[in-house]
């Protein structure tokens, strides 16, 4: 799918590309393809220059780079892409992304002890507040925040 994409002209539907792409690249990176992946995330951040700013694609944008940022080891532009992303996902309308950014914000957290009580509550909050209570956790480990 990513050698698709990196073929594949943008010239209609740019924000359908740019979304499907940057959630591609975060695949890509999770499985170690680095390389891809910011190949593919930088075909992406064109078309997102020329599409409109919608922001569920930029939520996704956001979030690659975030993971990008992580796996370069960049905790200060992880925080910074991460809460973007999680604002993003907010205007969209989408809580339960919304949620996780803050979440994975709190797995990463460097602030000490109440920084990371901090975002885990505002994590809560997020989806407390749009009456979401089954968040799956999933891959997301808390104790290692702690």
């Amino acid at each position: 799918l990513a050698d698709e994409l990196s073929r594949s002209p943008f010239l209609h539907a740019r924000t359908a590309y740019a979304t499907a792409a940057a959630r591609v690249a975060i695949q890509l990176l999770h499985t170690g393809h680095l390389e891809e992946a910011d190949k593919l995330l930088g075909i992406c951040e064109v078309a997102a220059r020329q599409a409109s700013a919608e922001p569920l694609m930029l939520a996704s944008i956001y979030q690659a780079r975030a993971i990008r940022a992580m796996f370069w080891g960049d905790v200060g532009a992880f925080l910074a892409f991460m809460t973007a992303a999680a604002e993003h996902f907010e205007l969209a309308g989408d809580l339960r992304y919304a949620g996780t950014q803050r979440a994975n914000q709190a797995h990463y957290q460097i602030q000490g002890f109440d920084g990371v009580l901090g975002t885990i509550f505002l994590a809560f909050a997020t989806w407390g507040a749009h009456g979401i209570v089954n968040i799956g956790f999933g891959y997301i480990d808390f104790p290692l925040a702690f």
